[in-house]
Order: structure tokens, then C-alpha cells, then sequence
């Protein structure tokens, strides 16, 4: 889901997706003076090592669950709330994106908002979409949650910037 969202957001509809392996960088110019770098790390067991090495350097986070594959609820679930409890993503603006709502069996937002915490955690957003390629359009709320993130993000950009300026430094003496 996160690649086909990204794609979406591109304007990018193809359907021949396939998962990530290692990270994706992209940038994105959303005017003139803002320019928005964002990484699409792979979800994959041998690639979850690797998240760590970029919260520093993130000012937001966007974390996609697939609402409809009920056998990695539960470890989504945690993988989300191990992500949200490290000292480098806690408390920065968070949108969380419940894909696949237009799918038998899927997690209502609400479950997946109460299933993650999110109302327990400053900063943070749950949406539901649907990211299809085969409809040639991107949701609705995928835009609706990218522009809430980012305008958490500008109303907190001096105290962000100064926490990630102080974050990196930290992940380099590391």
C-alpha cells in the first residue's frame, strides 16, 4: 500500500507493484518553497532493522496498515506501537493510513484507531482509503491525512527542526 500510494500521489497509476525491499527515496516539490522527502521503507522481516536509521531525520511519519490482512493484525499492531514508543518518533505529527477499507473482512477506522492507541498519542491522525490503482485516482483521504501532516508539520517546523537538527547528531556519535 505505501508504494501505490506514493505512485498515486505521482500521478503514477501502474498496478505492476511490487514490495519494497530496502527503502525508496522520493521528493516531492509542494511549492516553491517547500519541498517534502519522503521514504518508503519496506515492511518485510529482514528490512524492519534498518527503520531506526531514519527517524532522526524525519519530521513526520505516515504508517500504513492493510485493514484487510487479518494475520498480520496483530503483529502490524505492534510493530506500529514499538515504532511510535521510540524516543525518535514519539510525539512527532503522525498519519496513520487504514488501507484497504473497500475489502471484505477489513478493520474499520475506528478499530484500527482503537487497536493502535492513537487517541493516547499527541500528534496523530487515522484515516481510512483505499489505495487502488485500477481506479486512476488517488483517495480522497490520502490527500485529506498528507495535508493535515503537513500542516502539523509547518505549525511545528521551528521546535521539529531544532529536535531532528538534535537527533541526528545523537544517531551520529552513535
Amino acid at each position: 500500500g505505501k508504494t501505490t500510494i506514493i505512485n498515486a500521489l505521482q500521478s503514477d497509476y501502474s498496478s505492476d507493484i511490487r514490495p519494497t525491499v530496502g527503502f525508496s527515496p522520493t521528493t516531492m516539490q509542494l511549492s516553491e518553497e517547500t519541498k517534502v522527502s519522503i521514504y518508503d521503507v519496506g515492511g518485510g522481516v529482514k528490512i524492519r532493522g534498518i527503520w531506526e536509521q531514519y527517524y532522526a531525520d524525519c519530521h513526520g511519519v505516515v504508517y500504513v496498515f492493510d485493514s484487510a490482512d487479518g494475520e498480520k493484525w496483530e503483529e502490524s499492531l505492534q510493530l506500529f506501537k514499538n515504532s511510535q514508543a521510540h524516543k525518535r518518533v514519539s510525539g512527532k505529527p503522525t498519519l496513520v493510513l487504514a488501507n484497504k477499507q473497500a475489502s471484505a473482512g477489513a478493520k474499520s477506522v475506528e478499530e484500527v484507531e482503537s487497536g493502535c492507541g492513537a487517541s493516547g498519542l499527541a500528534n496523530c491522525k487515522v484515516l481510512g482509503c483505499d489505495a487502488d490503482p485500477s481506479k486512476q485516482a488517488t483517495d480522497a483521504n490520502i490527500e485529506t491525512g498528507l495535508e493535515w501532516l503537513f500542516g502539523t508539520v509547518t505549525e511545528q517546523y521551528t521546535g521539529l527542526s531544532k529536535r531532528v537538527e538534535g537527533e541526528l547528531a545523537e544517531y551520529h556519535e552513535e
